[in-house]
């Protein structure tokens, strides 16, 4: 039965108090639907929060749960027994020839009557070997100067102290190391320090003394890290990353620039532009900084590339939480784009461009396959602002935005598939974290900073950690030296589009 239009007047103007209560709790209906579907969204975010690992998002292994802290691997099973195999050349331990130290053990009575033993030994009956470490206390070395009377002349010439010898009574250069090894390289707190000198060594060092000298040697590296510096900034591919840090009650960053060769670090209060620009690499770099797609990166004009681990993550979460096929196809489609380039790239050749173009356009597809499924929500009426979207759309657009960052590593041999290289060099600081939970002042978080880079850097290029930190302690640090590193960089750097 239709209701005419003079009916419905009749209605409106008979019944207006019922009229309006109806079109109120409309409106109400309309706004507990809208507020109900928003938070059945926020249950379903954090529902899929609680299903973060360390697979399908940045999340360390350690803050895995316990149950789930193992580690999965896309590795085949060989089917073969754990440990050495059949064959397998072993590393047993093997007698010398001319041992550093015989002791003879002889016996002192006769084993049948008890008689002392009198005569000289003389039958060798067998000889074990083993390998030991002798106890070494600290020595104190006295240094002394003379004085030369030329009989030709009538000079008296005074003898001199060696450089590092300045005090009255001091730590010895070595010993300096030994402490910056122990406690930057080893991460071994400063107290536990004093332990090993006191019950290894026979050596009473005070706590501060100890931060002293990792202060003094921090302080003697301040040339080592400029250089390293430059050197980065001429250098075709940086990798870089950030982590938190606590120095005191304060929350800072520890920020990490770093090559196949080179490291340098950090530590600020600004996680983003401000840390950025303290490290000073970034501000003046025009070659190609890989990273995390951290924003503040973006703030300079260099190249980026995009650490597509992430990316792998990320594409995980996605398919966990909506099962859509693009997610798997994506995933699929980077591993393979990355055995394609390693093939080439293996061989010293580019990818041909016909290949290129083919995982650009599959790329483009697919990410077209995910936009379709997921639509950006429909504005609601009245709201201001941009409603929020869900992980997968965000993802969608960042990956057509960066389409050229994320496959950059295709065309550029020199650019990695991945941020792994920034993310190993800044694994040990942060286990420093886990270990001492802070640093106690920012003198001591910048003198580890330096010291950490100087390390680091030492190990890349193959050179003693302690006889480079003998050096150091004495002033005169080891400092690499690459005058033909700006060669290394080619025409393709120019900031260009990568595909078309």
């Amino acid at each position: 039965m239709e209701i005419s239009d003079d009916e419905q007047e009749h209605i409106r103007k008979s019944h207006p108090i019922i009229i309006e209560l109806i079109t109120r709790l409309l409106s109400q209906l309309l706004l507990f639907r809208e507020r109900i579907h928003e938070l059945e969204n926020r249950v379903h975010e954090l529902e899929n929060r609680l299903n973060l690992n360390t697979t399908n998002s940045s999340i360390p292994p350690s803050r895995n749960p316990l149950h789930k802290r193992k580690i999965p691997n896309s590795r085949v099973s060989s089917g073969k027994n754990p440990g050495g195999q059949k064959g397998h050349q072993g590393a047993t331990l093997l007698p010398v020839d001319n041992p550093d130290i015989t002791i003879q053990h002889k016996p002192t009575k006769c084993s049948g009557c008890g008689a002392p033993v009198q005569t000289h030994l003389t039958e060798f009956l067998d000889e074990r070997q083993e390998l030991e470490i002798p106890p070494i206390p600290v020595k104190r070395i006295a240094h002394q100067i003379r004085s030369f009377h030329c009989p030709h002349c009538n000079t008296i010439t005074n003898g001199q102290f060696p450089k590092h010898i300045t005090q009255k009574v001091q730590y010895g250069l070595r010993l300096t190391a030994y402490v910056v090894y122990l406690s930057v390289y080893q991460l071994i707190p400063v107290e536990r320090l004093t332990y090993i000198l006191r019950d290894f060594h026979g050596c009473s060092m005070s706590p501060g003394t100890v931060i002293n000298m990792i202060e003094r040697v921090g302080a003697n590296l301040e040339d080592f890290t400029e250089k390293i510096r430059e050197l980065l900034i001429t250098s075709p591919v940086v990798n870089t990353d950030e982590t938190g840090m606590k120095v005191g009650k304060r929350k800072f960053w520890l920020h990490v620039a770093s090559t196949n060769l080179l490291t340098l670090y950090g530590i600020f209060e600004s996680r983003g532009h401000a840390g950025i620009e303290a490290l000073g690499v970034l501000p003046q770099y025009f070659g190609i900084a890989v990273h995390d797609f951290w924003d503040s990166y973006f703030r300079y004009p260099c190249n980026h590339g995009y650490c597509n681990a992430h990316i792998l993550r990320e594409l995980k979460r996605v398919e966990e939480e909506t099962k859509q096929n693009w997610a798997v196809r994506m995933r699929t489609h980077l591993i393979k784009a990355k055995k394609i380039s390693e093939i080439f790239h293996n061989k010293d050749q580019l990818v041909p461009e016909i290949l290129v173009k083919h995982l650009n356009e599959e790329y483009s597809n697919i990410i077209l396959e995910g936009l379709y499924a997921n639509p950006p929500p429909i504005p609601i009426k009245g709201q201001k602002g941009r409603r929020k979207q869900p992980h997968s759309r965000n993802l969608l657009e960042r990956m057509q935005k960066h389409q050229n960052e994320i496959l950059l590593f295709v065309i550029n041999p020199l650019v990695p598939f991945d941020n792994n290289l920034a993310e190993r060099d800044i694994r040990m600081p942060k286990l420093k974290m886990k270990i001492s939970g802070l640093f106690r002042s920012e003198n001591g978080a910048i003198a580890f900073s330096r010291i950490r880079s100087y390390i680091s850097t030492m190990q890349k290029n193959d050179i003693s950690i302690i006889d480079g930190l003998i050096q150091a302690a004495n002033g005169e640090p080891w400092i690499p030296d690459y005058s033909d590193n700006t060669q290394y960089i080619p025409e393709s750097f120019i900031q260009e589009p990568v595909f078309a």
